[in-house]
């Protein structure tokens, strides 16, 4: 499957006159492990929490979950799923976002 996720920079300059913000994380080799793992999660009703940019909750929604619900204390994150799931044409009603 392909998808394209939208997140900040491994390395973000913090301070040095830009406003201080908690970035989003990065796709990590974690987070493609995961990925690779592909469980089956057909028909699931499924929680990311930490989503991040919300790549697994977004990957199992591509493999047929049958909703998830992205959670993160981060508002960027949440605004980053949105955005994501959005590029990728998996924004559904099914979806539920919690700060």
């Amino acid at each position: 499957e392909k998808m394209i996720i939208a997140t900040d920079a491994q390395t973000w300059p913090y301070g040095n006159g830009i406003e201080r913000f908690e970035p989003v994380m990065y796709l990590s080799d974690d987070s493609l492990a995961l990925l690779d793992a592909k469980p089956d999660v057909e028909g699931l009703h499924l929680l990311d929490m930490c989503c991040g940019s919300g790549v697994q909750g977004i990957s199992a929604l591509a493999r047929n979950a049958a909703s998830v619900t992205f959670s993160d204390m981060n508002p960027r994150a949440l605004q980053f799923v949105r955005f994501n799931l959005a590029i990728n044409s998996l924004l559904r009603e099914s979806c539920e976002f919690c700060l």
